[in-house]
């Protein structure tokens, strides 16, 4: 109807500005769900005005402004969210998602250029970097929409701005007028580059032949804007930014000019070696301090504090050595200015002595059967690698055979002292304590018991079976619970032989016999099971 009433076909629109939001956001659920659900508005909503104005080139997307309400339509955060929608959705457009092609030449044109428009949304009397602000008083009484004095100036100062000034807009918004000459204009950024938080002044000298000069619009790549002639101006994120200024004089002429600043990011410094632990011998160790941002300085500090642009030892140059004591936290910044990184931080601490290998089974008297004895030798430290010897003298990282790994095995005779040690290639200095253990021949171990009959399956619930041992007064003891029967441990038989009764399906009987002032037997054991 407004276009009907202003003498405009829909076949005439050739742009649109777009701000969109949903009712009750909450009813899509949670960030990011909500904002998605908006995009997905926004994109079908985009293919909708190319349908009506079939002519259309250029649709702009605006955020919402800040709303002051806690429930009713769009409170914080979703106002402020809709912003995550805007972008998703021009991001849908040059990825080639969304169904939102705009060029013919790479098939059906379904949609028109998108792109942000003004940004709208600041913190409420927070101000942005531009000073713009938004207050309970620019809104309406249900404290989500602009009123007429108050949030509607802003808005329409801020879209006025954008269009006088945006490289997509001026060809199409801006028209020189016919009669009288325009303005002439020389603009400038003081300093033109730097890191975050850079505070640029911006100056615009603009002279009229044949008038006065009305006003200075700026806008700074960044959804600020500003009607001041001579600007100032914080960049507070990374990147390059060209700020367009249109000066307009008393006649409606214009001249417009493009200011760029390069805005870069003073990183983080970096520890060579990094911060871990070190052997003793190492320290105090020397630490490279560096940045990769060029002409920036460094402070450190060994002391706990957190270094600043004036606190801690300073380095006048992006890269430099830092002389740093056992147990010490080294923390260090770059800047540039009162422009400070992160502060990069890393404790130096002793290396620990790798842990003392362990032998399995232990030394001590075994059956002369049972050597050569396999040992399986160990260590908790990971990484390790291991060394030992049989010959009586001390292994070292250099000396004795070699176990590649925090695990292997040795093959020991009966009258042979192990020794072994633990340690890390990195680690040189913390090698484990020597562990040693000799392994002798039992002079009198009881004999290993029989079991009569041995073990199988047999066509009864319960099993009597006789356990005996040939070393004279020797006793028994023997188990069917899976434990493992020792001299102190479970069912004793006071003999020489003795029966056990037991149920069976499958169970597996095991028995020890021992006897006083000899090494008890080995374990014997065998399974039994049922038929039935």
């Amino acid at each position: 109807m407004r276009l009907a009433a202003a003498g405009v076909t829909p076949a005439q629109v050739q742009v649109a500005w777009l701000k969109e939001a949903l009712i009750d956001p909450g009813n899509y659920g949670a960030f990011p769900t909500h904002a998605q659900t908006l995009q997905a508005d926004l994109e079908t909503i985009i293919r909708n005005i190319k349908g009506h104005y079939p002519n259309i080139k250029l649709t702009y997307l605006s955020t919402r402004t800040r709303a002051y309400t806690t429930t009713f339509h769009n409170p914080e955060p979703f106002a402020y969210e809709t912003g995550f929608a805007v972008k998703w959705a021009i991001a849908d457009q040059i990825n080639g998602f969304g169904d939102l092609n705009f060029d013919s030449t790479k098939g059906a044109v379904v949609a028109p250029f998108i792109c942000w428009g003004p940004y709208f949304w600041t913190d409420g009397i927070n101000p942005r970097s531009d000073g713009f602000t938004w207050l309970c008083s620019d809104l309406e009484a249900d404290f989500v929409h602009p009123s007429a004095d108050g949030g509607v100036p802003k808005v329409a100062d801020q879209l006025l701005a954008f269009f006088k000034t945006d490289p997509t807009a001026m060809p199409w918004f801006l028209k020189k007028r016919s009669i009288g000459q325009p303005p002439s204009v020389t603009a400038a950024a003081t300093p033109s580059s730097g890191t975050t938080n850079l505070t640029v002044q911006f100056t615009a000298k603009a002279t009229d032949p044949d008038g006065t000069i009305a006003s200075h619009i700026w806008t700074f790549d960044d959804g600020t804007y500003s009607y001041t002639q001579n600007p100032v101006k914080m960049f507070t994120a990374p990147g390059d930014y060209n700020a367009h200024l249109t000066v307009t004089d008393n006649d409606g002429d214009f001249v417009t000019a493009t200011v760029p600043v390069s805005v870069s990011t003073v990183f983080t410094p970096t520890f060579s070696p990094v911060a871990g632990a070190y052997v003793l011998s190492q320290y105090p160790k020397t630490i490279t301090i560096a940045t990769t941002t060029p002409n920036s300085w460094l402070r450190y500090t060994t002391d706990g504090s957190t270094p600043t642009a004036s606190h801690g030892t300073l380095v006048q140059a992006s890269s430099g050595n830092a002389s740093v004591p056992v147990d010490t936290t080294l923390k260090a910044i770059a800047y540039i200015g009162t422009n400070l990184s992160a502060v990069a931080s890393g404790l130096y601490s002793a290396a620990a002595r790798a842990a003392t290998p362990t032998f399995t089974p232990a030394a001590g008297a075994y059956p002369s059967a049972d050597f050569p004895k396999t040992i399986t030798i160990a260590t908790a430290t990971t990484g390790c690698n291991m060394r030992y010897t049989l010959d009586g003298s001390t292994p070292t990282e250099l000396h004795g055979t070699a176990i590649f790994g925090s695990s292997g095995t040795a093959s020991v005779a009966s009258g042979q002292t192990l020794k072994a040690i633990a340690f890390k290639a990195d680690l040189s200095g913390s090698d484990s304590l020597i562990a040693f253990g000799a392994y002798s021949t039992s002079a009198n171990q009881v004999v290993e018991p029989a079991f009569s009959p041995s073990g199988g399956t047999f066509p009864v619930l319960k099993k009597t079976v006789t356990i005996s041992t040939t070393t004279a007064g020797a006793q028994i003891r023997w188990t069917v619970d899976g434990s493992t029967p020792t001299s102190a441990h479970r069912t004793l038989i006071a003999s020489t032989s003795g029966s056990a009764t037991f149920s069976i399906g499958p169970t597996v009987l095991q028995a020890v016999a021992f006897a006083s002032g000899m090494s008890d037997s080995k374990v014997h054991s065998d399974t039994y099971d049922t038929s039935l």
